[in-house]
């Protein structure tokens, strides 16, 4: 090897040299620039996923509010079932003071009415909530039952009155008869 030779490999080892040093930096530039972009990729993912998260907070606590304003569907159940008895009893003694059965079969068609539009009404609600009902549902419904119920009483009443009077003016015709038998019985 010459000494012409010797420079002009050196020349190349150099700029070979420092070819291979400019693509290392090259090659480490994109590297940092791609894990810059990586980790704030990450940060905006993170910060969406925050965000979604407490939208789902946000959407549990209505859903605990509204939970809040329904009734147990055990609770409303039972609580027809006791109005139903209560009903019932009401019936059997409105049957029982006025003994014609005709009327006792017009409460039981107006009671199966009734029954009929609460199984319609329990349906619905099924609709709405497989395990809760409106409270505010509940007592519009209620309130109508407990009148219904009023109104039986008062009307048992007007009739154990009637059932009284005729009782009355059965009993003072029978004294009337033995007062009269005994004063014939006297002038005899």
């Amino acid at each position: 090897m010459n000494g012409t030779e010797k420079k002009y490999i050196d020349k190349q080892d150099v700029s070979l040299k420092e070819y291979f040093e400019s693509q290392i930096n090259n090659i480490e530039k994109r590297f940092m620039s791609e894990v810059g972009d990586i980790e704030k990729n990450t940060a905006l993912a993170r910060v969406q996923m925050e965000k979604r998260l407490e939208g789902m907070n946000e959407f549990r606590d209505q859903l605990k509010d509204q939970a809040g304003t329904f009734i147990p569907r055990s609770e409303v159940e039972q609580r027809f079932s006791d109005i139903y008895s209560c009903v019932k009893r009401m019936e059997t003694a409105v049957a029982t003071v006025n003994g014609k059965m005709s009327q006792d079969d017009v409460f039981r068609g107006q009671l199966d009415k009734r029954l009929e539009s609460m199984n319609e009404f329990r349906l619905q609600l099924k609709d709405q909530a497989s395990t809760f009902l409106s409270r505010a549902e509940y007592d519009i419904n209620h309130k109508a039952i407990v009148e219904d119920i009023r109104i039986l009483r008062e009307y048992r009443a007007t009739l154990d009155g009637k059932a009284s009077t005729t009782s009355f003016y059965i009993a003072l015709a029978l004294s009337m008869a033995g007062l009269i038998l005994g004063i014939v019985h006297l002038f005899k």
